[in-house]
């Protein structure tokens, strides 16, 4: 046989090899891109553009960073938008979505992540906790602080409140019930702090 038809023999049966591994071969799936994700009052709305060939999507979400497809929650068959409800204000959630056809799941989006407000808690401690606890008699000034972990603290002077009221018991009398300290006093001679 002639050398060079071998060679030419040879190199046909490995570009048939090629075809054929390449026809075989899963496709790469393209990952979903410009996921975004919109906070909520005890929910998030994820959010990402269509990706061309995908039948589903897969949303996996952690509430540490670093969510991957081996640690993170899944939600299968996700549809864009999707709401997750049910979550807690004032917590950071972790996202990752991967895009789903028959060939297999494609690589992961960048991870993107959201903190729930607590707007809705700061306005309930200004509305409601602060204006209720400064109708009872003797209390001057209410104040709300905090940004995560909020606390209502009050300062009484007893002598001005025995003064006004005659004695400084019902205040905390009237607190105590309602809070999850105990009544305290920071300085006595000076006020009476109610926490």
């Amino acid at each position: 046989m002639n050398p060079f038809k071998k060679w030419i023999s040879i190199i046909g049966v490995v570009a048939v090899i090629i075809v054929v591994l390449a026809a075989c071969s899963p496709k790469d799936v393209p990952m979903p891109a410009g996921v975004t994700v919109t906070p909520g009052n005890g929910q998030v709305t994820i959010s990402w553009p269509a990706v061309s060939g995908a039948a589903s999507y897969n949303i996996y979400w952690s509430t540490t960073p670093g969510v991957t497809v081996a640690n993170g929650t899944k939600i299968p068959n996700a549809t864009s938008p999707y709401v997750q409800t049910g979550l807690t204000n004032g917590l950071t959630y972790y996202y990752i979505v991967t895009s789903v056809n028959k060939d297999g799941e494609s690589a992961p989006s960048p991870e993107i992540h959201v903190t729930l407000p607590l707007s809705e808690l700061n306005e309930y401690a200004e509305s409601l906790i602060s204006q209720r606890i400064s109708m009872i008699d003797g209390v001057a000034q209410v104040q709300v602080y905090g940004s995560q972990k909020y606390a209502v603290r009050i300062q009484l002077d007893p002598r001005e409140l025995a003064r006004f009221r005659g004695s400084d018991e019902p205040v905390p009398g009237e607190v105590a019930p309602r809070t999850a300290e105990p009544a305290r006093a920071a300085h006595p001679e000076d006020h009476l702090e109610v926490a």
